[in-house]
């Protein structure tokens, strides 16, 4: 075995260890509870999906803005509490990294849905309205691209602002997306 794989297993066997100290969970217990919560989560977004669409159909309010703002910030929950708890645990990375994971899967999801559209291409029968949120999706997601990578400073200002600009750029595109 070689040292750095040594290293590995003894650095991961004390995170375990932390970890079961920590939450009084083992990373067993830790899995299968991950594991039982996906498999509830997908269930209700299921569910969710297809209450969206009777809602869009029913209320004439169109499935792009159901879909863009309703469903999307319903299914955001569970993200957003994933990143309080990680806040609150002070584990500034993980919080990130759920947001950011979360943010590149749905990205992906779409090429991986078009494979299993029958009625042709999800990018030929898509809205154009979607062009739009793909360009704000990517000017937000550029934002926190530069707010991560920029120089620390000790002025509270210059760590509000960037955030700020890119809470008034989601409210500012939502309010375009709903009322046009």
């Amino acid at each position: 075995m070689s040292k750095i794989h040594h290293k590995d297993l003894q650095q991961k066997e004390q995170t375990s260890k932390v970890y079961e100290k920590k939450s009084g969970m083992s990373a067993k217990k830790a899995g299968i509870r991950f594991a039982v919560f996906a498999i509830v989560i997908l269930g209700a977004g299921i569910t969710l999906t297809l209450s969206g669409d009777a809602m869009s159909e029913n209320t004439g309010i169109s499935a792009t803005v159901v879909g863009s703002f309703l469903i999307a910030l319903t299914t955001s929950f569970p993200d957003a509490v994933s990143v309080f708890i990680a806040l609150k645990a002070v584990n500034i990375n993980l919080a990130i990294g759920t947001i950011l994971g979360s943010n590149l899967f749905n990205v992906f999801s779409i090429p991986l849905s078009d494979i299993f559209y029958r009625p042709g291409s999800i990018w030929a029968d898509a809205d154009d309205q979607h062009i739009l949120k793909a360009a704000a999706g990517f000017v937000l997601t550029t934002s926190v691209l530069l707010i991560l990578k920029r120089d620390r400073t000790k002025n509270t200002l210059t760590y509000v602002f960037p955030s700020a600009i890119i809470v008034l750029g989601y409210l500012a595109f939502a309010i375009y997306v709903i009322f046009n």
